[in-house]
């Protein structure tokens, strides 16, 4: 029999955004957004078994600039693995 326990904990939090962000998914947008209609969401899901914890990080967004995704890697790095997931929905900037 295995005494290895796996424990599980879920957050999320609205992401907090500039006024003017810059949008993508459509080629023909040269403009910024005008304003915000939706919010944006962060959700977290911990995974912890034995000497092992992972964090997935599912961001409401198109994706990462490599820029950004190192600055959230390493700032989440010190303390546990994490992932990053950017999951498109139709409010993604």
């Amino acid at each position: 029999m295995n005494d290895s326990l796996l424990y599980a904990g879920a957050a999320q939090s609205v992401m907090p955004c500039e006024p003017s962000l810059d949008l993508a998914g459509y080629v023909a947008r040269d403009n910024p957004s005008r304003g915000q209609h939706d919010d944006l969401m962060v959700r977290a899901l911990a995974l912890r078994g034995d000497d092992c914890l992972l964090v997935l990080l599912a961001v409401d967004v198109l994706g990462f600039t490599v820029e950004s995704a190192d600055a959230i890697r390493t700032a989440v790095a010190r303390r546990v693995r994490a992932m990053l997931l950017a999951q498109k929905v139709a409010k993604s900037p």
